[in-house]
C-alpha cells in the first residue's frame, strides 16, 4: 500500500510522500526533516540572490532585511504543513510574513508602533516601481533609505513565495531554484561580479543546488552525495571560464551594466549656463556667497565644471547621479593622496543650484544632492540649505616630479567637442606653447604666455563674455585685456588645440585667512574662472594663468595648485631653453618591449585551460550525443526501428565492457549480458531476439507494434544495467567508444541482425 500524498502536493512534486523526491516508507519525522532541508536550500538561494546587490548598498545595510523576510518565510512554510487546513493559502501567509519583515526592518520609522501605516503601504508600493530607478540613479554604494532599499527584500520575498511553491508542486527540485537564478541575473545586471567574488557566490548557489539533490533524492546513504556531486564538474567547467573570461576580458573595460543607461531627472534650464552668473556675482563684491571651517586653507571651490563649446556657451555632458554614502576613488589617482574635511555653512540662496565642491570628491553628509562623479559637481533642487560636510582627496606630489609628468592622453578622449575654431587660433597656439608636444611643462608655458601678453580688466566697462566673438576680441584685438573667464575660455580652446587635455572650472578662491572663530568667509569678490589640466596619476591640477588676479583672493595657492606654481616660477623665460622631454618607446618598437608587453605566461594558461575545458565539455556531451541517437534510431520507419533497437542495445552492452565479436548473434548476447545486468538484462535481449526474427524472417510487414516491442525490449535491458554499481554506471555513461560502430564489422548473420535468423 502506497504512502498517503499530501493535499497541497501533486504526486510528482519533490517534497510529496510517494513521490521521487523524497522517498516513501521514511519515518514521518525523517520526512518533516528533508522537506525542511529543502526548503532551506530553496530559500538559501533567494538570500545568495538578494546579497548580490551588496556592492549596491552594502553587506550591512542587506543583511538583516533578508535575513528576517526569510525567516518569516520559513515559519509560515511551517506553520502550513503542521496545520494542513492553511495549505490553500500558504503562499499568502508567506507573502504575508515577508511583508512584516520588509516593514519591521527597512519601513520601521514609517510604522505606529510596529503596525504599518499609509506611508508605509506607500514605501512597499514605491518598492515595487522606484526603488530600483532610485537606487540606478545613485552612486554606490547608495544610501539605504527606505524608499530606495525597498526592492531587494522584495525581490527576495517574490523569489522565497515562488521558490517554495514550485518545491511542493513541481517535480524537479532544481526548478524551485528558478526564481531565485532570476534575483541572481538581476543583480548582475545591477553589478556584476568579478574574480574571488564572483566564485565564491557561484559556489554558494552551486553548493545549495548539489544540498537541494541529495535531499530531495529517492536513494538512501552515500548515493546519495554521490549523485549530488554529478554537478560538480559543470560547475568547475564554470568557475574556470568565469575566471578566465576575468582575466582575459578583451575589452580591458568594465562590463555594461544598467546603471550605464540611466541618470537622474535634474532639471536641465536650471543648470545650462553656470558661466553667465560669475559677471554679475563680481558686480556685488562684498556679498557672501559661503563660509566654511576647515583644519587648512582651502586653495579653491569649485562650483560648476565645463568642457565643451559651441562657440557661444561652455557646457558639460553632465551626468548628475543622487549621491550615496561615498564615492570611490579615482582610478587615474595613482599618488598618494590626504583626506581633507571641511563643513560649509551659510549658502548663498543665489547659488542654487550650485553648491560648493571639490575635486577627487569622497562624500558629502548633511544632505543628498546630486552629483556629477567625473568632476565632482554638487546639484541641489531642495531650496535653501542650512549647510553640509564635504570630504575630499588632495593628491600629494612635489615639485620635481610635477614638472616632468605627462598629460592624461585618455582625459583628452573623454572631453566635450569645443565647435569652430578660428584659423589664427592655430598659430597662437603654437607660438605661446613655443612648440612644445602636449606635456605638463607645455601647459605651464600657455600660462605664462597669457599671463606675459594679457591683462586682467578691472574697474567699469569690464569686457565680460566667453562667446567666439568676444575670445577673438580678447587673444587678437589690440587691448589684450580680458576677464578671468575669458582667460580660462581662452587657455582651454589653446590648450586643446595642442592636444593638453584640460578643461574650464567656475567657482572660488579661497580666503586666505579665517575670521574671527576660525571661520573661512568667502564673498563674491573672489568668484572666478580657472583652467584644470589633466595630468597622469594625478588627476585634475588647477592652473592661474591670469597672475596678477591672485591677489583678489589675498592668498597664495596652497595644495596640488600650489605645487603647479612653484613648477610654473621655475621656468626660463626664455621658451627656446626648453625641450621635450625624451619619448618612452612605444609597445612594439623592440622584440624585448614587445616580449615584456605580452602576457606569454597567461596566453599559455588561456590555451591550456581552454584544451581541458573542451575536453571537459566534450566528455560531458556524450549522454546527450547518445540520447539524441536513441531518439533518431526510435523514430526511423518500423524496421529500421527494430534494427536500431539491437544497435541501441549493442551499444549500451559495450559501453558496460560486454565484448560485441564476429559471429554474435543477438540471442549469444544474452549469456554475457547476465553476466553484468541481471535477470531484467537476459530478458530483454531474448525478448529483443524475437522482435527481430519477426521482423527479418517471418515475411510479414514489420509494424509499428512490433517496433515498440523492440524497445521495450530496450527499456528492460536499461532497467537491468542500472543494478549495477554506480561507479560502473557512471563510465558506462560516458564511455566515448560506444558513440562508434564496433571496429570489425560482424558478418551476416552475427552481429549484424540482418544476417542470420537468431
Amino acid at each position: 500500500m502506497s504512502a498517503p500524498v499530501r493535499k497541497d502536493e501533486r504526486p510528482g512534486s519533490a517534497v510529496s510522500a510517494g513521490s521521487p523526491g523524497l522517498p516513501t516508507g521514511v519515518q514521518p519525522a525523517q520526512d518533516a526533516l528533508r522537506n525542511r532541508r529543502a526548503v532551506c536550500c530553496v530559500l538559501g538561494a533567494a538570500a545568495v540572490g538578494g546579497l548580490l546587490f551588496a556592492p549596491v548598498f552594502s553587506v550591512q545595510a542587506l543583511l538583516l532585511p533578508v535575513f528576517v523576510v526569510l525567516v518569516l518565510a520559513f515559519l509560515a512554510d511551517e506553520m502550513c504543513r503542521h496545520l494542513p487546513r492553511l495549505i490553500p493559502v500558504r503562499p499568502l501567509l508567506v507573502i504575508a510574513a515577508g511583508l512584516l519583515g520588509v516593514v519591521w526592518t527597512v519601513l520601521a520609522d514609517t510604522t505606529v508602533a510596529g503596525i504599518p501605516s499609509g506611508r508605509t503601504l506607500q514605501l512597499l508600493l514605491a518598492g515595487l516601481t522606484d526603488s530600483w530607478q532610485l537606487a540606478l540613479q545613485s552612486t554606490w554604494p547608495a544610501r539605504a533609505e527606505p524608499h530606495v532599499v525597498t526592492f531587494v527584500p522584495l525581490a527576495v520575498l517574490l523569489a522565497a513565495v515562488l521558490g517554495v511553491e514550485l518545491l511542493h508542486r513541481v517535480r524537479p527540485p532544481l526548478v524551485a531554484l528558478l526564481p531565485s537564478a532570476v534575483v541572481v541575473a538581476v543583480s548582475q545586471a545591477f553589478f556584476p561580479l568579478t574574480g574571488g567574488l564572483a566564485v565564491v557566490a557561484g559556489l554558494s548557489y552551486a553548493l545549495l543546488a548539489a544540498v537541494l539533490l541529495m535531499v530531495t533524492r529517492p536513494t538512501a546513504g552515500p548515493r546519495r552525495w554521490v549523485l549530488a556531486g554529478l554537478a560538480v564538474p559543470v560547475v568547475v567547467f564554470a568557475v574556470v571560464g568565469a575566471l578566465l573570461l576575468a582575466v582575459t576580458s578583451p575589452l580591458a573595460r568594465p562590463p555594461t551594466t544598467l546603471r550605464d543607461a540611466v541618470v537622474a531627472p535634474v532639471v536641465q534650464h536650471s543648470v545650462a549656463k553656470p558661466l553667465d552668473a560669475l559677471a554679475a556675482r563680481v558686480q556685488e563684491p562684498e556679498a557672501t556667497a559661503f563660509t566654511y571651517v576647515a583644519d587648512a586653507p582651502v586653495d579653491r571651490w569649485t562650483l560648476a565644471v565645463l568642457d565643451r563649446f559651441d562657440g557661444v556657451s561652455w557646457t558639460a555632458d553632465w551626468r548628475f547621479r543622487r549621491l550615496g554614502t561615498a564615492l570611490q576613488p579615482d582610478p587615474a589617482v595613482t599618488a598618494p593622496t590626504t583626506a581633507r574635511t571641511a563643513q560649509v555653512t551659510q549658502l548663498d540662496a543665489l547659488l542654487a543650484p550650485w553648491l560648493p565642491s571639490q575635486p577627487r570628491l569622497s562624500g558629502v553628509q548633511g544632505i543628498s544632492p546630486f552629483v556629477d562623479e567625473a568632476s565632482g559637481t554638487l546639484l541641489t533642487q531642495s531650496g535653501p540649505l542650512a549647510g553640509y560636510r564635504i570630504a575630499w582627496r588632495e593628491p600629494a606630489v612635489d615639485a620635481a616630479e610635477l614638472a616632468d609628468a605627462a598629460v592624461d592622453g585618455d582625459a583628452l578622449a573623454e572631453l566635450g567637442p569645443l565647435g569652430p575654431i578660428p584659423p589664427e587660433f592655430d598659430e597662437l597656439a603654437h607660438e605661446a606653447t613655443g612648440g612644445l608636444r602636449a606635456t605638463f611643462r607645455a601647459a605651464l608655458v600657455l600660462a605664462n604666455y597669457l599671463r606675459d601678453n594679457y591683462q586682467l580688466a578691472t574697474g567699469e566697462n569690464v569686457p565680460a563674455g566667453h562667446t567666439l566673438f568676444h575670445l577673438r576680441r580678447f587673444l587678437t584685438g589690440p587691448d589684450k585685456r580680458g576677464t578671468t573667464e575669458q582667460f580660462a575660455a581662452a587657455y582651454v580652446m589653446l590648450a586643446r588645440i595642442r592636444g593638453i587635455p584640460a578643461r574650464l572650472v567656475v567657482g572660488f578662491r579661497g580666503p586666505g585667512q579665517p575670521s574671527d572663530g576660525g571661520r573661512y568667509v568667502v564673498r563674491n569678490a573672489q568668484a572666478t574662472a580657472w583652467p584644470e589640466v589633466a595630468v597622469e596619476g594625478l588627476g585634475w591640477v588647477p592652473l592661474d594663468p591670469v597672475g596678477s588676479a591672485a591677489g583678489a583672493g589675498g592668498q597664495r595657492p596652497t595644495g596640488l595648485a600650489g605645487v603647479a606654481e612653484q613648477v610654473r616660477s621655475e621656468l626660463p623665460k626664455d621658451v627656446s631653453r626648453l625641450s621635450d622631454p625624451p619619448v618612452a618607446p612605444e609597445p612594439g618598437d623592440s622584440a624585448s618591449s614587445a616580449d615584456d608587453a605580452w602576457p606569454w605566461s597567461l596566453t599559455l594558461a588561456v590555451g591550456l585551460g581552454t584544451v581541458l575545458a573542451s575536453g571537459l565539455l566534450a566528455w560531458l556531451m556524450v549522454p546527450v550525443v547518445r540520447g539524441i541517437r536513441a531518439v533518431r534510431r526510435r523514430r526511423a520507419v518500423p524496421v529500421r526501428a527494430v534494427v536500431g533497437a539491437w544497435a541501441e542495445v549493442r551499444d549500451r552492452l559495450r559501453a558496460h565492457g560486454v565484448p560485441v565479436s564476429p559471429g554474435m548473434t543477438v540471442r549469444d548476447l544474452a549469456p554475457a549480458a547476465a553476466r553484468i545486468g541481471g535477470q531484467a538484462t537476459v530478458e530483454g535481449v531474448r525478448a529483443l531476439a524475437q522482435a527481430v526474427d519477426f521482423a527479418l524472417w517471418s515475411g510479414s510487414a514489420v509494424t509499428q507494434a512490433t517496433a515498440d516491442q523492440a524497445w521495450a525490449s530496450v527499456r528492460l535491458v536499461r532497467r537491468g544495467l542500472a543494478t549495477r554499481p554506480l561507479g560502473a554506471r557512471l563510465r558506462a555513461a560516458l564511455d566515448l567508444k560506444s558513440l562508434f560502430p564496433p571496429k570489425e564489422k560482424a558478418p551476416r548473420g552475427a552481429g549484424n541482425p540482418l544476417g542470420r535468423g537468431n
